[in-house]
């Protein structure tokens, strides 16, 4: 039922383009757990990095953006809908104390005080790109 809801709510983007909250939605979730999946094995040709990171950050910066002036009970729906993928976001990552993320994906200022900006993943290919950026950077 949730997702049918969010199907009827359109996310305008730049140059005219838009999106269904629902297929934003359905991003985020399928980055984050994509993610998390692969931060359990071993990293191979097709595993995510930093920048697929940075895209599943964004796809989240998407929907956060799409929930402006939504009606009351929709933005519940939003939030409901990205509530526990949000959570597992939270598992697979640590508070970036150094400011890695933010460095590295440089979004726009409005959005960088987001929290999820300021999450830096546990292990994975993506963790090992951005210290390996980090300390190429110092």
């Amino acid at each position: 039922m949730i997702m049918t809801d969010l199907e009827g709510i359109r996310v305008q983007l730049a140059h005219d383009r838009t999106f269904t909250m629902q297929g934003l939605v359905v991003g985020w979730q399928r980055h984050i757990a994509r993610l998390a999946e692969e931060m359990r094995g071993p990293v191979r040709q097709e595993t995510w990095g930093a920048h697929d990171y940075f895209a599943a950050l964004s796809l989240r910066d998407l929907i956060e953006t799409g929930r402006y002036g939504l009606a009351r009970r929709h933005d519940h729906l939003v939030a409901a809908s990205v509530a526990a993928t949000d959570e597992l976001l939270r598992e697979i990552t640590e508070e970036d104390r150094r400011g890695v993320v933010v460095r590295y994906g440089d979004p726009e200022p409005s959005l960088s005080s987001r929290w999820w900006w300021h999450r830096l993943p546990t292990r994975g290919l993506a963790r090992e790109e951005l210290d390996s950026w980090y300390a190429n950077e110092e």
